[in-house]
């Protein structure tokens, strides 16, 4: 009988140690449970146990401890990061090379207008060379046909064709340059009084200095009005005027109506 009272007491002495190690760990149980709520899900509990149906882990104090101080476990956290290649920075340049493309469109626009400056200056040569070497009697009175392609430059262009626009004409109308020159002169002096009367001054497309009749600028603008632009209206002119002398000519000899031509003034 003492046997079994012995192994009694003692069974409840391991009963009580075992009890009391699970109360010391309980606080650290609770705890856990308490932070983790929102992970592990929803819980049943009883009011009389502290029995649960929750699925957590136990954490020993010291592993608490060490998750506390926020300590990185990245082995190269300590560990100096290895060196980056030097990278010169282009920064600094980007307003040099804007100023460097500005530059070089700057050189290539007036590389270009040089390039057409030289151009024009090389077609101007020609055409005066070609009127120079044209030859007419001496003071010879124009024919009807030099004299309305004359008339209608003076009346509806300019008063003051430069050196250049009289070239195209002599050679157009096939007429001495000097002739022309004199012709144009002379045209002004009659009409001294009226010298400077519906004039415009402007510049043209190639940076020539005009001065036009009002109605050449009403039908196209100053810059419309270059070498080669003149030359077509020349030349167009021209050829109309001999058209319809030809044809008037040819309905003389056969005895038809004479088209209206207009009458040249002299």
């Amino acid at each position: 009988m003492s046997t079994v009272v012995t192994t009694t007491h003692a069974s409840e002495a391991r009963l009580h140690l075992l009890a009391d190690v699970a109360a010391s760990q309980l606080p650290v149980i609770e705890e856990y449970v308490d932070s983790d709520s929102d992970q592990a899900g929803p819980c049943s509990s009883s009011s009389s146990s502290r029995s649960t149906n929750c699925n957590f882990r136990l954490e020993s104090p010291s592993r608490r401890i060490v998750g506390s101080l926020h300590i990185s476990c990245d082995p190269y956290a300590t560990s100096p990061s290895p060196p980056k290649p030097f990278k010169r920075s282009v920064a600094s340049n980007s307003l040099s090379s804007t100023r460097s493309k500005t530059r070089t469109r700057g050189h290539a626009k007036a590389k270009d207008l040089a390039a057409l400056s030289l151009e024009k200056k090389i077609k101007q040569q020609e055409v005066k060379e070609r009127a120079s070497k044209i030859r007419t009697v001496e003071n010879s009175p124009v024919n009807q046909q030099q004299l309305l392609v004359l008339r209608m430059v003076y009346d509806q262009i300019t008063m003051y064709p430069s050196e250049t626009w009289m070239a195209i004409i002599a050679v157009t109308i096939r007429r001495a340059l000097k002739q022309v020159k004199n012709w144009f002169s002379n045209e002004r002096q009659k009409h001294n009084g009226k010298k400077d009367e519906d004039i415009v001054r402007m510049v043209s497309g190639e940076g020539e200095r005009l001065r036009l009749r009002s109605v050449a600028v009403d039908c196209c603008k100053a810059e419309e009005w270059t070498d080669a632009f003149f030359e077509e209206v020349v030349m167009i002119h021209h050829l109309k005027v001999s058209t319809l002398l030809r044809l008037d000519e040819s309905r003389q000899l056969g005895g038809e109506p004479v088209i209206d031509s207009p009458s040249p003034r002299s």
